[in-house]
């Protein structure tokens, strides 16, 4: 079990990772020019891309879509190397990613809330969890019993 679940929460961090990169990508351009080794680089270090080979492809559509742009340099180290920039367009556009972010994460933080203010409805409210029972209770405080992998008991039902 507990292998599956590592297993389970690594592809979740694999694709919460795709969803963010073209964000942190732009992030990254905003400040500063970068060939793609330093692109990687600050992606790694801050656990952002696991396989280098998923920035390239990335890289090649922003510059389609006008977003990025890059320059051939010259190095001492070997052939030229594409530095990319942000352009005035992706600068615009990362305005707009950024209130994406930010409303996607306000919302996600608004349900890891101790208390939620989202708890208005016809479905049980309250939920603890002990010693492998769950204590349900509902709106007009009937508690229900349930123990994990089994269907939920009244306790009206059980005096």
């Amino acid at each position: 079990m507990k292998y599956k679940m590592q297993e389970s929460l690594e592809k979740t961090k694999s694709q919460m990772r795709k969803g963010v990169m073209e964000y942190a990508i732009l992030l990254i351009l905003r400040h500063r020019e970068a060939y793609s080794v330093d692109l990687i680089n600050i992606l790694k270090e801050n656990d952002l891309i696991v396989v280098e080979g998923t920035i390239y492809p990335l890289l090649t559509r922003l510059r389609k879509e006008g977003l990025i742009k890059y320059t051939w340099v010259e190095s001492s180290q070997g052939p030229p190397r594409k530095y990319y920039v942000i352009t005035d367009a992706g600068r615009a556009y990362l305005d707009e990613l950024r209130k994406l972010w930010v409303s996607m994460r306000d919302s996600v933080d608004l349900l890891d809330n101790e208390t939620p203010s989202w708890g208005t409805g016809t479905s049980r409210t309250g939920l603890e969890f002990a010693e492998g029972e769950y204590v349900i209770s509902t709106r007009d405080d009937d508690r229900f019993i349930q123990k994990e992998d089994e269907e939920a008991v009244n306790d009206q039902e059980e005096k």
